[in-house]
Formats: C-alpha cells, structure tokens, sequence
C-alpha cells in the first residue's frame, strides 16, 4: 500500500488508545514509525498506556494528515500490541534514526512497542483511508 507508506512518511506523531484497568479508553500522542509490516512508538514502562498494553494488549493507532487541499488521508490500525525486547528496539532506533536522521532522547531508554499492521478492511477503506485489523477484538 504506496498511499499508507507514504502518510507513515510524512507524519510522524498519530494518537495511540489503550484500555485501562477500569475499561475506559485512554489516548495519547505518540511519535509512529512504519517499516510495512507494523506500527512502532517507544514510551518508557510506567506510563499508563505501556502498562495496559504490557496488561492486556488491545491497541488501535489512528493517524492522519491535517492537510486536506487533496482530501482525508488517514491510517486506523486495530489490533494487540506487544512490548519489543532490547534487541528489537534496538532496531526499531535504526528505523527511527534512518527516518529523522537521530534518535530523541527520550528514545534512547525506553522500549518499543509494536502493532502489526494486519489485514486491510476493504470494506470500510475508502479513498486514502485505510483500516487495518490485526484480529477482529
């Protein structure tokens, strides 16, 4: 998919919704990084939303482009996150670093998390917008 490759290229902070403990919904910015198969972010373990999904996983991203001269662009992935061990985000910093040309800071410690990007809902896509469903939850 050219389109989503694309918008994973020209923006790099979506939103990220986890479930808490109580069940309500929590959404956050997050930097997203993209390598055609998942979505990546790194966010240090005792924040809320790393520790839901370290509890149980459930994760969508949504990300989309402000510009509309062209129309809606947007990426809705669904699915179960999973924290990367230490080698795996080590690589994950490769990626980020060949995307922004360094690595933030704030990066350097913390693990990457990871969202499969999964099968494309065809039937609720519609122009440049895509939905992914890693597993229907």
């Amino acid at each position: 998919m050219e389109g989503v490759k694309q918008l994973f290229n020209e923006i790099v902070v979506g939103s990220l919704a986890t479930i808490n403990d109580d069940g309500s919904p929590r959404a956050v910015p997050v930097h997203l990084f993209y390598d055609g198969e998942a979505v990546y972010w790194f966010s240090a373990e005792d924040t809320v939303h790393s520790s839901n999904v370290d509890r149980d996983g459930q994760a969508s991203i949504a990300l989309w482009s402000p510009d509309m001269t062209t129309g809606a662009r947007c990426v809705y992935v669904t699915g179960t996150a999973n924290k990367l061990d230490s080698k795996q985000s080590d690589d994950i910093r490769e990626l980020v670093r060949m995307r922004l040309g360094t690595v933030p800071r704030n990066f350097e410690s913390a693990p990457a998390y990871r969202l499969p990007l999964g099968t494309l809902d065809e039937a609720k896509s519609r122009g440049n917008c895509w939905y992914f469903y890693t597993e229907k939850i």
